[in-house]
């Protein structure tokens, strides 16, 4: 008996301190994280894009309050061919650590939708996934996230999340 309640105590304590590496915000939140905050895990979403696209807007709401059965249920409830839903799986997919599925998923957003935060995410589930896999060359994504950089030059958050990410590839922290 008191095996079992240690084993659920240690089971409980590792779960509860699962957490996803990425997280959602939008891009007005993102500008000036200090970082401590560890621009690393955000995804940003813009203000208008989360203002036409109510699926992204109740993505993010149940992301930030961590109801991942809830986005689940109300994803498959609200299936569509969208790339307004496709994202919305992925950042589902992302938060879920499932890097895999989450490529799957960012696959079917349309080119013209998305194009920025679409390229980023691929640089990142790549990296994930070469990481996952064991492939050590990492020169190859901090020239895929320089590029992305030399795109948008006028883009500060984008600058932001892209610097943070490259001292994270770079040094593996």
């Amino acid at each position: 008996m008191k095996k079992q309640f240690i084993f659920f105590s240690l089971l409980f304590g590792v779960l509860s301190c699962t957490q996803p590496k990425y997280l959602v915000k939008p891009e007005n939140e993102i500008l000036g994280i200090a970082s401590e905050q560890n621009a690393l895990k955000y995804i940003p979403l813009s203000d208008t894009d989360l203002d036409s696209s109510r699926i992204l807007r109740k993505t993010c709401q149940f992301l930030s309050s961590k109801k991942l059965s809830g986005l689940k249920k109300y994803l498959s409830a609200n299936e569509e061919q969208t790339p307004d839903y496709y994202l919305a799986e992925t950042l589902y997919h992302i938060s879920k650590n499932d890097y895999q599925g989450a490529f799957f998923s960012l696959q079917k957003v349309d080119e013209n939708h998305y194009t920025l935060l679409r390229q980023l995410l691929f640089i990142d589930l790549n990296y994930e996934l070469a990481k996952i896999n064991g492939v050590a060359d990492y020169k190859r994504f901090l020239q895929d996230y320089q590029n992305l950089i030399d795109k948008y030059p006028d883009n500060e958050p984008l600058e932001e999340i892209v610097s943070t990410r490259v001292r994270y590839v770079r040094y593996n922290y």
